[in-house]
């Protein structure tokens, strides 16, 4: 399980600030339909004892050109809320 984990650091000049996050490699998945590759990601921050689930979204338009969508929500709220987030995230075309 350890060895599941890759780490990543953020850094904000802006904010002058650093965070920490483990991204839980055996939970991510990438799913490709049509012209839709979804990318969903789990990730643990030590710090805060917190989880996120992050969805990238990439879909290739008619024109050949991308549409990227990015939505990232707690692991608790996302969890007490699937169903709602899983909808957001198959109407988008």
């Amino acid at each position: 399980e350890e060895m599941d984990k890759v780490c990543l650091i953020a850094t904000s000049a802006a904010l002058n600030t650093q965070a920490v996050a483990l991204s839980v490699m055996s939970r991510n998945s990438i799913t490709t339909k049509g012209n839709r590759t979804s990318v969903k990601s789990f990730y643990y921050q030590p710090d805060t004892n917190t989880g996120l689930v992050d969805f990238k979204i990439f879909i290739r338009n008619e024109d050949e050109s991308y549409s990227y969508i990015d939505l990232t929500v707690y692991e608790n709220i996302y969890d007490d809320n699937r169903d709602y987030f899983n909808k957001i995230i198959e109407s988008i075309k």
